[in-house]
């Protein structure tokens, strides 16, 4: 559900990790598109974004009422550092409305 602030349309589930955790996949593609990866390792199903300055990773696990997103990594896209999860989830949700509106 977007909020209005000023001009720009900013997703309320963006505010905070534990916010996005609460979403389906199908949820969290409407906020920051289609991974540009997806892969199983083990058990989860990873899906990975690219970003103008980060990578970010969700790992989606099975549950008893549909996937889940148990773990999120984000990290800077020149090196292996962390990168701040907020920062980048900005990022992503900026690019994906840039994609949508072209």
């Amino acid at each position: 559900v977007p909020v209005t602030t000023g001009r720009a349309l900013r997703p309320v589930a963006l505010r905070d990790e534990r916010s996005l955790r609460a979403l389906d996949p199908t949820g969290v593609a409407r906020l920051i598109g289609q991974p540009t990866f997806v892969r199983q390792d083990g058990g989860a199903t990873v899906w990975q974004y690219t970003a103008r300055t980060c990578i970010m990773d969700l790992f989606w696990y099975r549950s008893d009422i549909g996937p889940a997103l148990v773990h999120m990594e984000a990290r800077n896209i020149h090196s292996p550092r962390a990168a701040d999860m907020q920062d980048c989830l900005d990022e992503l949700w900026k690019q994906h409305t840039v994609e949508a509106e072209s």
